[in-house]
């Protein structure tokens, strides 16, 4: 996760500012592979916006909604994703909501190939399920993940 770079440039158009951001990493990008993967760059582009500049954060949790509403989730999803509070509890409710096909591939992929946009590899280890399953099921607003 540490190989990350997110950098950012502002253009100004009639209707205000544009915050572009690209990201480079050392190894191949793991984001066209899994839908985990994908989301764990959604939240670093969101950290990175609020730390660059967080008049933006606004507009960047608003792509991120709509980036999870394009991957097909439920319309509730963005909100559960954006109210964790610190990285664990991230992958916790992102594994909990994407489907047995996006967790299969998630672990599928050679993470000595592939990047990791997530802190750990905890997602690969056995007993992983069921620490999220524990974990979701212990919280008020997710013990049914929007069903």
């Amino acid at each position: 996760m540490s190989d990350l770079k997110i950098s950012f440039s502002v253009t100004q158009t009639p209707e205000g500012y544009n915050l572009n951001s690209f990201h480079s990493i050392k190894k191949q990008d793991s984001i066209d592979h899994s839908a985990f993967q994908y989301i764990g760059l959604l939240y670093h582009g969101i950290d990175a916006t609020n730390e660059y500049d967080s008049r933006f954060t606004p507009a960047v949790v608003e792509s991120f909604s709509a980036s999870i509403l394009n991957l097909g989730f439920p319309e509730c999803t963005p909100m559960h994703m954006l109210s964790t509070s610190n990285w664990k509890e991230r992958m916790y409710i992102v594994w909990g909501f994407i489907s047995e096909k996006s967790q299969k591939n998630a672990r599928a992929l050679d993470y000595e190939e592939f990047h990791n946009y997530w802190p750990s590899l905890e997602f690969c280890e056995p007993g992983w399920d069921n620490e999220v399953k524990k974990w979701i099921s212990s919280q008020p607003c997710c013990t049914h993940l929007c069903g």
